[in-house]
């Protein structure tokens, strides 16, 4: 996020467990963002106009050894949304323990699709789950690490905990090291909160930059352990294209196909974006056939935000 205020303080490192004392600068950090979303069905995610109110606080310090350790505290809506610490360990790579989602295993791999505004299969919709996208460790407790090595190819993997007892486990890579093109793919398991069995995801993939177009394409199996659950097959793909440098768009469509259904859910949706110095715009008009696998069920988003760098 853009800085709205810096606090001018320092802390020991000596806080932190396994840290020598060393200079820990910590800094708030926030935006100025200002949202008006529209939907066919109402405003069924929440206020049609809304704006960020979160601030997130990050310190960073150099140990001994020569590695970064660094920490991040979100407070959003008053509550503490996030947080996070991390080690980066230089040519070792990076650990990273979170309370929400770790960043790390499948997540580094799940989305490539290039997007201008959000990823179309979020933009819309009554029902909180991108169908067809691969499921992250949704634990706390999130432990993961990645390692980036030559010629552009980096690894990761996350664990956690998971509320049937069992661990949760994924696993991410990408590879850039032929020009303009990333190849991503991941896999995983994470386990039902009820003990019904799991969630295994796979994934996979390419994104190629030319000029000023991106295109990308990834398709994405889910199979639920719980028999009474649809598996979900999904097929995401999009380009965009940067205008000049202040004007980029965009298309996308994800479909996706479920096992006990004959209708595919399809979220399309033209994206748009616009730079006038410190001022900038972002707007999406977005539409969702079939809901769930649903036959006639659809919905219609229209979405810009206005926002203020400081």
């Amino acid at each position: 996020m853009d800085n709205i205020k810096k606090l001018g303080l320092t802390a020991l490192a000596g806080s932190m467990v396994a840290t020598s004392a060393a200079a820990l600068d910590l800094s708030a950090s926030g935006s100025w963002g200002l949202s008006y979303t529209s939907e066919k069905q109402g405003t069924v995610n929440g206020q049609a106009w809304t704006a960020g109110n979160s601030v997130t606080f990050s310190g960073s310090g150099e140990i001994d050894n020569g590695w970064t350790a660094s920490m991040s505290y979100e407070l959003d809506n008053d509550v503490m949304d996030d947080y996070s610490l991390s080690l980066d360990m230089g040519d070792a790579g990076v650990f990273k323990f979170s309370e929400q989602a770790s960043g790390s295993g499948i997540d580094i791999a799940s989305n490539i699709v290039p997007a201008v505004d959000t990823a179309v299969y979020t933009a819309v919709g009554t029902d909180t789950v991108a169908y067809g996208q691969a499921r992250s460790a949704a634990e706390t407790g999130n432990l993961g690490y990645t390692l980036t090595m030559d010629g552009g190819l980096k690894l990761s993997a996350e664990y956690a905990y998971g509320a049937a007892g069992n661990g949760d486990n994924t696993y991410g890579a990408t590879y850039t090291g032929i020009d303009g093109m990333t190849i991503a793919a991941g896999a995983g398991e994470i386990n039902q909160s009820d003990g019904s069995g799991g969630v295994e995801s796979r994934t996979l993939g390419v994104k190629y930059a030319t000029g000023g177009l991106t295109f990308g394409v990834q398709a994405t199996e889910v199979e639920h352990g719980k028999a009474a659950t649809q598996d979900e097959d999904g097929l995401h793909y999009g380009v965009t294209y940067n205008v000049n440098d202040d004007v980029s768009i965009g298309y996308s469509i994800q479909e996706t196909d479920f096992s006990g259904s004959n209708a595919t859910e399809k979220n399309s949706g033209f994206q748009a974006s616009y730079s006038l110095g410190s001022i900038s715009f972002s707007g999406r008009v977005t539409k969702q056939d079939n809901s769930a696998g649903t036959s006639g069920s659809t919905d219609e988003d229209k979405h810009v935000t206005m926002s203020i760098a400081f």
